[in-house]
């Protein structure tokens, strides 16, 4: 099983770190300030990676809190990597769990997955290895390499679900074509 990014910063998501790398930091803040929950999220992860602006996690967890009360499940996701990691926030995996538990009913893959590496671990939730499966399977059907990953370790395992070493090949094929490192090492590419 594997989890989350660690070290430093926790990972955000590519798109808004592509999408800033366009955009100029002043007008991604007025689009904040005028309500778009979205540009909060983007400015976010501007001041979580120091792009546009001083690198300043505070000033992150507090846009992403913004961005995720105002719905945007992508806010509530990259939140929850704060609280897991503890980066401008004290570590409190039960909040990363609600954050991630937001994210994932709101349609966000990664979610999903991180919730189901909590579940696995049982960290800031009771262990439950059948909930993580359930979570894989939904973070892998919505896009998430790393719910295709940790996936495909079950079905090799046959932990929790049925051993299918033809399933966890493809699995392994698609975490590796959605850019997860991991899996593509595990299958010689």
């Amino acid at each position: 099983m594997r989890g989350p990014g660690k070290g430093g910063l926790p990972r955000v998501l590519l798109v808004s770190l592509a999408l800033l790398a366009c955009q100029d930091a002043e007008r991604v803040r007025r689009s904040c300030d005028g309500g778009n929950v979205a540009a909060c999220n983007d400015l976010g992860v501007s001041y979580a990676n120091g792009e546009g602006v001083p690198q300043n996690s505070s000033r992150a967890v507090s846009l992403y809190q913004q961005a995720c009360d105002g719905g945007e499940v992508l806010g509530c996701y990259n939140l929850g990597a704060f609280y897991r990691d503890g980066a401008g926030v004290p570590q409190n995996s039960a909040r990363a769990a609600a954050l991630y538990q937001q994210a994932c009913g709101g349609g966000e893959a990664r979610g999903c997955s991180n919730l189901g590496v909590l579940y696995e671990n049982g960290t800031g939730v009771p262990q439950n290895s059948a909930r993580a499966v359930t979570l894989y399977q939904q973070g892998c059907d919505g896009g998430s390499a790393l719910g295709c990953e940790n996936l495909t370790d079950k079905y090799v395992s046959g932990e929790r679900i049925s051993q299918d070493l033809a399933r966890a090949a493809s699995l392994f094929e698609t975490a590796c074509n959605d850019g997860y490192a991991d899996a593509c090492e595990a299958i010689g590419r």
